[in-house]
């Protein structure tokens, strides 16, 4: 108890968290126990999500049926579930008159701002389903660089960079949810995918991220989850900073003014090398230029910054944590 009394307190100090460990060492317990705490203590009026892949949903939802606290809801299409109240494909998709979702009406309080029933719920779905329900895709199309003047073969214009089609990702489902569970956490670690640009926009109050892969075999899945965790450590960094006095001193010199937008990020990530890993999460590009501009190293600085963000997020791990380098020796975490 008192374990779980510690992990509750950094569940609700910290905004994001991540479980690492074998298999069959209990993360479901691990993680349902803290959440528990926490939605007792903290007292949230959201609904919180549990991410699973298809094959783990049986098993979890045996597992939550250990915990009277929590109702389960299903938005899963799948025989033999049925037995839990499920919320079907049809009621979680949009109509094209932009309603609002179509759930049963013992459900209707889910969304309800400060009814403290839905603190006792969670939604179990798979990644690719829960991207799909609630995300639309839109095309956006960049223009192109015409030739001045005008140049054209076989009737068709040549282009110095020609238009291209990209698919822009938005969400009706911003700031509505509590936690977030991920299980199997290393599926999601790749930024460019659509479920992980989902997830990262629709801030979570707390982020709890399991696996049992030995995640820091790879630098840039370690630096893909920290991404995902990194937006609600920001926009909550002030906070944390005025709470933690020597966070606060450690992080004096290289805090500014930070409401720049994303394509002035891109500018100052462009001039970084190719083998910094300051490019593979999103950061606030001051930081970026501060960091870089008072060391001689970059791969110093961008370790300064890493370890700003590795100090607001809490890692519960196997001892075996060890991150291979490209030269040099191994890295082992502490």
């Amino acid at each position: 108890m008192v374990i779980a009394k510690r992990q509750a307190q950094y569940v609700q100090q910290r905004s994001v968290s991540s479980r690492r460990e074998e298999t069959g060492f209990g993360k479901a317990k691990e993680s349902l126990l803290p959440l528990l705490l926490y939605c007792v203590v903290a007292k949230p009026t959201s609904p919180n999500v549990l991410l699973v892949p298809g094959t783990l949903i049986d098993p979890w939802l045996g597992e939550l049926e250990n915990w009277p606290f929590f109702e389960t809801i299903l938005s899963y299409d799948q025989r033999g579930v049925q037995r839990h109240v499920t919320i079907s494909r049809s009621q979680m998709f949009r109509n094209k008159r932009g309603e609002f979702l179509k759930i049963p009406p013992t459900l209707s309080y889910i969304f309800e701002n400060k009814f403290s029933r839905a603190r006792r719920l969670i939604i179990i779905s798979t990644y690719d389903t829960h991207w799909k329900r609630t995300s639309e895709t839109e095309v956006e199309i960049i223009p192109g660089v015409r030739h001045k003047p005008p140049k054209f073969e076989n009737g068709k214009e040549l282009w110095i960079k020609p238009p291209v089609k990209k698919e822009v990702y938005t969400t009706d489902y911003d700031d509505v949810f509590g936690v977030l569970v991920v299980d199997e956490a290393h599926r999601v670690k790749n930024r460019h995918t659509r479920v992980w640009q989902v997830l990262n926009m629709q801030h979570y109050d707390k982020v709890i991220l399991l696996t049992p892969t030995p995640i820091f075999n790879s630098i840039h899945d370690l630096v893909g989850l920290l991404g995902l965790l990194s937006r609600r450590v920001l926009l909550e960094l002030d906070d944390a900073r005025e709470n933690d006095a020597a966070l606060a001193k450690n992080t004096e010199n290289i805090i500014g003014a930070t409401n720049e937008g994303v394509e002035e990020t891109i500018k100052i990530l462009r001039e970084i090398p190719e083998s910094d890993l300051s490019k593979a999460i999103f950061l606030r590009p001051v930081w970026v230029r501060d960091i870089v501009a008072a060391k001689t190293d970059t791969h110093v600085g961008v370790s300064r910054f890493i370890g700003l963000l590795l100090d607001l997020v809490f890692i519960q791990r196997s001892q075996a944590s060890i991150l291979p380098a490209v030269r040099g020796s191994p890295i082992t975490l502490q």
